[in-house]
């Protein structure tokens, strides 16, 4: 556990040690996140002024067309020398609502243009220069056209002729359809230009940013990212490992390396759950002549000789049959055997184990010698505990330890409630099977 507590501890190490540059990190895409946004915020109010402006240089043109449309009215009356009181007086209110109309759009145009002019690139044209200045000055001529079509609105119809003279005619035309058009058809061209050349280099900066964006994130995730991330993989598995062995530990015996109570305890309980699905035995085992080993031979001995005795009962059990070291010289297994086997099979493989350990070992230069005896209890009925189980196995064992040892005894409700349990030895059997 305490290794296990280690490597966490190297872990949360590791953490807070790259806090500080995962902050700088994201910090700086943060920061490129936030400047690409304020560019492509820039480009799209950018692109709403200039059609805003653009939207009021139409509405001024077609405003001066109808303008134009009701002076020509007024013209024409006065050419062909009939003069009607109402249409006039009705065209006068028209062209009176169309100035008051003309003076706002311009007012706004006029606000629009210092706005853009204020935030324009350094080398771009003004486009204030439009409204005041030669050739166009757009904002002089809506004035001279506005106090022309004053004297519309202000004449009195039965003297048309002495307010509005030819040369005021002239003059009329001349600003309608020439300086003024002009004007606002310029306008509306350059508009359009400096919108379509700063909409393009806002999105060649939006493409830079991207790149940078991109390349940081992959910076980012090569130098630190991948880094950290192998050694999360590392880490992780070194405490999977570690927890693996800790577990292995757990359930396993440190001298001879079988399982141990514990995970006797659990895969006996996962057995008892089995009963009926498959042919399964407990056999207990003790080792019979191990305390005069170990107490000729010392302690050291006695555990080579239960290290040699692991092993033997390894090579006689199958991989699907659990061996365990229940403590001292006690072993246990979990026997399986397929469905068409019979049950004298366990009796085989007790005598197998018995016949194994029982040959002699070469401890320490000398020959030791220890026997087993065997107690089997067959997983025949569904109802068992793991304590039954245990106790009736360990009951056959002793039974057959009394019998002469070196025997195993298969356990038996019926016999052994009539004092008759069947038992067979290595050299032979005294119940038949």
């Amino acid at each position: 556990m305490d290794k296990i507590t280690e490597l966490e501890s190297r872990l949360r190490l590791q953490w807070l040690a790259s806090a500080k540059r995962y902050v700088v990190a994201l910090g700086i895409l943060a920061a490129l996140t936030m400047a690409n946004y304020a560019v492509i915020d820039f480009q799209v109010n950018k692109q709403a002024e200039a059609v805003k402006l653009t939207d009021l240089a139409s509405n001024h043109r077609i405003d001066f067309q109808r303008t134009g449309q009701i002076s020509k009215f007024f013209i024409d009356m006065i050419d062909k020398g009939v003069v009607q009181p109402r249409s006039i007086a009705r065209a006068q209110r028209e062209l009176s609502a169309l100035i008051d109309k003309i003076r706002d759009q311009h007012n706004q145009l006029r606000a629009g243009v210092l706005a853009w002019d204020e935030g324009h690139w350094s080398n771009e044209t003004s486009i204030r220069a439009f409204l005041d200045d030669e050739p166009h000055r757009l904002t002089a001529g809506i004035n001279d056209l506005l106090a022309m079509v004053e004297i519309l609105i202000t004449a009195d119809p039965a003297r048309m002729d002495d307010h509005y003279n030819v040369t005021n005619r002239v003059s009329f035309y001349a600003a309608i359809n020439g300086r003024l058009m002009t004007a606002l058809d310029d306008m509306n061209a350059e508009l359009s230009a400096q919108s379509t050349r700063v909409s393009m280099s806002l999105t060649q900066w939006h493409n830079i940013l991207t790149a940078m964006t991109l390349f940081t994130l992959l910076l980012e995730y090569l130098l630190l990212f991948r880094p950290l991330l192998r050694r999360l993989k590392l880490a992780h598995e070194d405490v999977i490992q570690k927890h693996a062995e800790l577990d292995h530990q757990n359930r396993h015996d440190m001298l001879t390396g079988l399982m141990n109570r514990a995970a006797f305890q659990s895969d006996i309980e996962r057995a008892c759950q089995m009963i009926g699905e498959r042919n399964q035995a407990l056999i207990l085992i003790d080792l019979d002549g191990f305390k005069a080993v170990n107490d000729t031979m010392g302690h050291l001995a006695g555990d080579e000789v239960l290290v040699n005795v692991a092993q033997r009962m390894r090579e006689v059990l199958r991989n699907s049959d659990g061996v365990y070291r229940l403590g001292g010289d006690e072993f246990a297994v979990i026997a399986r055997i397929s469905p068409n086997q019979k049950d004298s099979e366990f009796m085989g493989i007790a005598n197998r184990l018995i016949a194994k350990i029982t040959e002699p070992m070469q401890i320490e230069g000398h020959l030791a010698n220890v026997g087993a005896s065997i107690g089997i209890r067959i997983f025949d009925r569904v109802g068992y505990t793991p304590d039954q189980l245990v106790h009736e196995a360990d009951s056959a064992m002793y039974a057959a330890k009394n019998a002469g040892k070196g025997q195993a005894l298969l356990f038996k409700n019926m016999p052994l409630l009539e004092g008759k349990p069947e038992t067979s030895s290595q050299h032979g059997a005294l119940v038949p099977c």
